[in-house]
């Protein structure tokens, strides 16, 4: 009874510092929680009608702290039940803690690692996505999820509202290589920066997720320019479908309109374990245009003025 006392006169004292923070910066912040741990994690998914095939790829390091890719791994047998969860890593994971993931049900890749990372470690994407992408069509599903062994999504009737948003939004161009819409997350997906959709959680048919990551690797560092992996794996998925790219912001408006639909963070609410994890929205900002991103509702101004 003392304790929660103590917890409840420390948490009012901290809230009480917040507020003179906000007032001292002249900025209102807000604070989620989201449970740690599966066990901890009630929600219930709606039943399911759709008959699709479903994988979901987990690329990257393992994450050990708080033994997060792991948890991730419990969750989804919550969130995707009955999906096959391919965790595509690095031969040089510890083989124990892989074991560990594998008694989760998930299927461990082990990638070797390319001696050039690339700008921003694109090379490692690129590798760990398009094998885990290729063994989950190796293994005949309709639909892949690309998701980074640092995020997760605790909505639990994701599965349904992502394959209901390529199923709502069908292509209306003629570029006969794509065959459906692939969802892009709006973090990193921005309206004034050329080409530049998401990389870091993404959903679609099997065969448009592979032609995006199915792509040449970096060999060197471009010296006339900052190279930009969301803008490189992007624009090659473009170049390979047929598209001319025409430089111009009216087109990569058109791109987004045409190609992807973007998803909200808060629509799947994923959680990213990053540095700056605790700030729920990192990129979002008020006080620069450049750096706005598109979210759904900007999206579905450009799909229905530039993509119909």
């Amino acid at each position: 009874m003392k304790r929660t006392f103590v917890l409840i006169r420390v948490k009012e004292k901290l809230f009480f510092l917040w507020r003179i923070i906000e007032r001292m910066r002249g900025q209102l912040t807000t604070l989620h929680r989201r449970p740690m741990y599966a066990k901890d994690y009630a929600l219930v998914r709606d039943a399911s009608t759709d008959n699709a095939h479903l994988a979901v790829v987990l690329q990257g390091p393992i994450v050990k702290e708080a033994d997060f890719t792991l948890e991730t791994l419990k969750f989804y047998r919550i969130i995707f039940p009955n999906t096959p969860v391919i965790v595509s890593t690095w031969d040089d994971e510890d083989a124990e803690y892989l074991d560990r993931l594998r008694k989760e049900g998930a299927e461990v890749l082990l990638n070797k690692k390319p001696t050039y990372p690339g700008p921003s470690n694109v090379n490692f994407q690129i590798i760990s996505t398009a094998a885990g992408i290729q063994r989950a069509k190796d293994s005949g599903v309709d639909y892949v999820i690309k998701n980074r062994t640092d995020q997760r999504v605790y909505n639990p009737n994701s599965r349904k509202f992502l394959l209901n948003l390529i199923k709502t939004f069908p292509l209306n161009h003629h570029y006969p290589l794509q065959k459906q819409r692939i969802v892009n997350l709006c973090f990193a997906t921005f309206k004034y920066k050329l080409y530049h959709a998401s990389d870091t959680f993404m959903s679609g048919a099997i065969e448009d997720m592979l032609l995006y990551f199915d792509v040449a690797l970096v060999r060197d560092q471009p010296r006339d320019k900052i190279f930009i992996p969301e803008h490189y794996l992007f624009s090659e998925f473009l170049k390979r479908i047929g598209r001319t790219l025409k430089g111009t912001l009216e087109d990569s408006w058109e791109t987004y309109a045409q190609h992807i639909v973007v998803v909200d963070q808060a629509s799947l609410d994923l959680y990213w374990h990053k540095p700056k994890r605790h700030r729920e929205y990192p990129e979002r900002e008020y006080h620069r245009n450049e750096n706005r991103l598109v979210y759904f509702s900007e999206w579905l101004n450009l799909y229905v003025e530039k993509g119909i």
